[in-house]
Parts: C-alpha cells; structure tokens; sequence
C-alpha cells in the first residue's frame, strides 16, 4: 500500500478531518493522537494490520455528548471502515482489522485517529512468548543475560544440535547433574591424558568447570534450573587440572584443545587466563582452525590491556554487566575480539545435582559465545571458521564507540541477530600487501549487514596512522597491482569522502544504505558489494590499498 490516503477515501477523510462537532479542541472526548507504536523484534513486531474501534454509545455518556454529536462521530468513523480494506468484523467488541500494509501502521493510525471517530486504533501485533516462559526453565528469569543477548528470539531459530559439539576445557564437570544429562560426549583427563573410559577422571574438583558447562550448554526446557545459549548441542569435557585449585599449564590446556579439534569438536571454549601470554595459545588455535573449528577464550580479569593483535587465531572475549558496560575486572584492548555478559551471572554449580549459583567474570562470557559459535554451525555446517568469525562480529550489538573499538572489539554478542544473518554472507577476499607499518591494512567491520538494521561500519585497520584514506565500493572483485599494494575492487567504483587514519591506525566509515554517494540507488536484500580502503602510504608519493571486503546483503 504506496498511499495511505488513497486507499481509505480522501473524501471520506477529509470529511471527517473538518466536521465542525469536535473540531474545536474543546468538545470533551477521547485523545485524537494515536500513541506512538514502537516494535522490538522477537518480542512484538508490526504485521501490516490495525486493529480499529468506533466510539460508543458509553462515551457519548462519559464525555456528555450529544445524540448529533455522537452519531456525526460515529458516521465519521463508519465511513473511513467502508474505504478501508477489513480483513474481518468482530461483532462482539465492534472491532474491525485492517490491512493497512506493513510499515504503514502508524500514519494510518494517526490519520484515523484524528478523526474523531475512534475509541482506539492499534497494530494487531505479532508477539512472542515473554522471556521467563520462552522455556519452561524456573530460573531462566534469573539468567538476565538470556534477555540482554536476546537468545529466546533466537531460539526461536535455533536450539542446536548433537551433530555439533561444545568442548569445555576447564577443572572438570559435576556429570550427575541435571543439566547435563542431554548429549554428552565421553570426556578426557588432559592432565593424564586418559579418556574417561581408560580410565580418566573429569569430576569437579574446583567447580569452575561446572560453571562454566552450564552456560554454554545447559539443557534448557527440561522443568529443571536454567538453560545454556545452546542447549541442545552435544558437549564434552576436557579436565585440564587435578588439583583443587584448579591451576594448570598451557602445555595442558593446549594437549585438552588439540584433543578435542581431533575428535571432531567443532567449538573449544578455554575459560583460564593468560590467553595473551604465549605464542603457543595461539598456535594452538590455528591448528583447530586448520581442522575447521574455532578456540573461545576468556579475556581475563585483571583489568589491563591485551595489546595483541585481535586478528589472530583465537577468539577472545570479554565481559559486560548488565548495563552494557564493561565489567570492572575485564580485560580489554587489540586482542580482544567482542564481549558478552560477565557480571552477576546464574548458572550451574557443582555443590549438588539440583545446584545454582551466581558469579562474575569473562569465564562466563566466553562459554555464552562459544555456545552461540556452535548454534551457528548448526544452522550452517558449511561455514568456514573465517566465514563464521566474520559473521559473529557482523551480529554483535555495538556498544561504546560507534564501530571497532579496544574496549568492546565489535561488540556484544546477540543471539538473534546472529542466527537470522546467516542468509548473508561477509568475507574478506583479494589478500593486501604489507605497508610501511609491516603488516597488511584489512578490512573489518560492526553492526550487521541487515538492509533494514542499516547499521554497518566498516574500519580498516593497520593503516599507517594519521594518513588520509577513502573507502570505496564497487560491484566486482579484481586483484590487480596498484601503487603499493593490490587494488581489490572492480567494475562500476563509487568513493566516499575522504577520511583520516588515527594514531592506532584506524579508520572508520558508516554506510548508510538508503543514502549512498552519487545518488545511487540503495543497496537492496541479495545483492553483493565489494569495499577496500585506499590510503596514502609514508613513502613519498605512494598509496596502498586494504583487502577486499565482499558484503551479501540480507533483509
């Protein structure tokens, strides 16, 4: 429905909007102004139809109209229904819906309103079960994180499956406990080096490691406690400790991720600290990458900075409370790729089979998004871990900074809009050649690749600091030599304004879809486009370009 007015009579509008009985603000009677109809996905979404009800006979007593006045009102009223098209008449509480056409609900409503003919005019909303009851878990309700990284809307795409497997390594397990009962997998010592069958024990001796399980993937609507972000996968513990204190070495906790990518788990979570203090973690993470899985890993919480390099093989999280800001014990920095609650978070405890517990710390944010990597292998089994990767930062909520920032990375993970972007597609292609900072400029992005959230950064990253730049787009690919560099992107090129790398070698642009340069027409659901980043480089006289970045558009 292109106009509103078309399709609900001008005249009949008109005729209502100047009849004289309540045109004068004065005349008593219901507000004329339609409130203002704000929809949230997954919670209550616009569908296209209003809900309309013509005055009373009760309001011409509340309001002491006259029989005229009461009568011209409803006529008003009656004339704009017989303009409009009515999907049905409910008899019994003088109602009628109204097709009025998805995203024309509130000038409609407004129109109508303004009348003076209606008791209300309202969407028929679409709405979803509310939080606490979107699984039949009693302590879900405690669980704000649930809410916050909105996971009962997304599993209303996703739960998970066995054929996806979750690998805790971590002080061991309370395997009695109810939450784990659904798709366990044979677990391993890795301090002996045992599986359970030989032999190897995985019970708890800290209760880290039931903490932690729990989060990623405690059943979730079995009558019982709480639920994990994927709570239908399959899981697999990994003891990396047999000591009460829990501690260990990286040599162990490496042998434990290794172990697991062997068997074919997919998603490794590592919740210790010290991601950032050796080589080898790293290392680790590009073997499991090489066998097509991703290592999580918590930031840590000693409140520094990770300076390393978040384009690494690993994929470090930190934590946020409630309020979307960091938590005071976080890490932060380069290395850190995106967050997720950390602060007074509910889940499992090993003191008994039935046990809850609270408690704070990026060990509970990264088992969330480990959990969420797996939902997304469900729905997808042919992501690439890069592809995977891409597609996690580009689902984030982002909060602090607009765009990539070292406090937050891309952002706070969602649930939702990470599964319903699984239809697109971001990757980077067209590899770039090192600048005099002697590394290669890349090209990143936050916010999603949604027409309709129209919320996407780009940054480029490793560009010589305080250098001009423009990014640029174009509808092919290409990999052609360029000044310094390689020049990514071909066909038809569009350029943006010119824009000035920061002293960490940085910078950002914000694409607005509807509103592109040259006038373009908007980037529409289906389509691909290819950006890069030309800079001036130090050299005199030189320029060098980042990689190629190719967006798929989606809905």
């Amino acid at each position: 429905m292109n106009d509103p007015l078309s399709s609900l009579g001008r005249a009949a509008l008109m005729s209502a909007l100047c009849a004289p009985v309540w045109a004068q603000r004065s005349t008593p009677g219901p507000d004329l102004s339609a409130p203002t109809f704000v929809e949230e996905p997954g919670v209550i979404e616009f569908r296209g139809v209003l809900t309309a009800r013509p005055v009373q006979p009760s309001h011409a007593l509340e309001y002491g109209w006259s029989e005229a006045q009461y009568e011209a009102r409803r006529a008003a009223a009656e004339a704009l229904l017989l303009e409009a098209s009515v999907l049905e008449y409910i008899p019994a509480t003088d109602e009628s819906l109204l097709d009025v056409g998805l995203g024309n609900e509130q000038k409609i409503a407004n129109l109508l309103m303004a009348s003076g003919g209606f008791h209300y005019v309202a969407p028929d909303w679409t709405v979803y079960p509310a939080a606490a009851d979107c699984t039949d878990d009693p302590f879900l309700s405690n669980q704000w994180h649930h809410d916050t990284i909105e996971s009962c809307a997304g599993w209303a795409i996703e739960t998970g499956d066995p054929s996806v497997t979750v690998a805790v390594c971590d002080t061991g397990q309370r395997i009695t406990h109810t939450e784990f009962q659904q798709n366990r997998k044979e677990g391993y010592n890795a301090v002996n080096q045992l599986w359970e069958s030989q032999g190897g024990q995985i019970s708890d001796l800290h209760g880290h490691g039931t903490q932690t399980s729990g989060l990623a993937i405690a059943t979730g609507n079995n009558a019982n406690g709480v639920a994990g972000v994927g709570w239908d996968l399959s899981h697999r513990i990994l003891r990396i400790s047999n000591l009460s204190s829990g501690s260990t070495s990286f040599s162990t906790i490496n042998h434990a991720v290794r172990t697991a990518s062997d068997a074919g788990d997919r998603v490794v979570n590592v919740s210790y600290n010290g991601v950032e203090a050796t080589p080898s973690n790293d290392v680790t993470g590009a073997y499991v990458r090489n066998q097509g899985g991703l290592v999580v890993w918590a930031a840590g919480n000693s409140n520094v900075n990770l300076p390393d390099d978040r384009e690494d093989n690993l994929i470090v999280v930190g934590g946020t409370t409630i309020f979307d800001a960091k938590w005071s014990g976080s890490n932060f920095g380069p290395m850190v790729d995106l967050v997720a609650p950390g602060s007074g978070i509910f889940t499992t405890s090993f003191s008994s089979d039935f046990a809850y517990t609270s408690n704070s710390g990026t060990s509970f944010s990264s088992p969330m998004f480990a959990g969420l990597l797996a939902l997304m292998w469900t729905v997808d089994p042919s992501l690439t871990p890069q592809e995977a990767e891409d597609r996690l930062r580009a689902g984030c909520d982002d909060i602090g900074d607009a765009g990539l920032d070292d406090t937050f990375g891309y952002g706070r993970i969602n649930v939702r809009q990470t599964l319903e972007a699984l239809g697109c597609g971001v990757e980077n292609y067209c590899t770039a050649l090192p600048n005099t900072t002697g590394m290669p400029a890349v090209m990143t992005f936050s916010g999603s690749v949604s027409v309709a959230s129209n919320d996407l950064v780009l940054t480029a990253a490793r560009c010589p600091a305080n250098q001009f730049g423009l990014f640029f787009f174009g509808d092919a690919q290409n990999a052609a030599p360029s000044g310094d560099g390689t020049f990514c992107v071909g066909g038809s090129l569009v350029r943006y304004g010119a824009v000035q790398v920061d002293g960490s070698g940085f910078a950002n642009q914000s694409v607005n879809v509807n509103s592109l340069p040259n006038g373009l027409p908007p980037f529409l659901p289906g389509e691909t486009t290819n950006f890069s980043f030309w800079f001036r480089d130090t050299s005199p006289g030189g320029w060098n370009f980042a990689d190629g970045l190719s967006v798929k558009w989606c809905d």
